[in-house]
């Protein structure tokens, strides 16, 4: 049980990285409450440079190369499909 617990934290310590380098972007979102499923383009307004910037402060978040082609993709909608291409593809949890 206690391993389940420990990933449940950790994921959301990785969703609250995350929500911290959007709002370096748009420091308006703060007051907000994170919702790791909503839009981030659509309900939170990141536009294309947006998401640009975005994917380089993931990088440095966490040592990481991001590829062009995951970045166009529907993991980056949102902070949960963030988070679940960090976990899938860039194994972040120890990082």
């Amino acid at each position: 049980m206690e391993k389940r617990t420990t990933k449940v934290q950790d994921l959301y310590s990785i969703k609250l990285r995350i929500w911290n380098c959007i709002i370096q972007l748009k420091p308006e979102l703060a007051k907000e409450e994170m919702s790791s499923d909503k839009h981030l383009h659509y309900d939170y307004g990141l536009d294309s440079l947006e998401y640009e910037k975005l994917v380089l402060l993931l990088e440095d978040e966490w040592s990481i190369e991001i590829e062009e082609e995951f970045t166009r993709s529907g993991f980056f909608a949102s902070v949960e499909g963030i988070a679940e291409f960090l976990i899938t593809y860039k194994d972040v949890f120890n990082r």
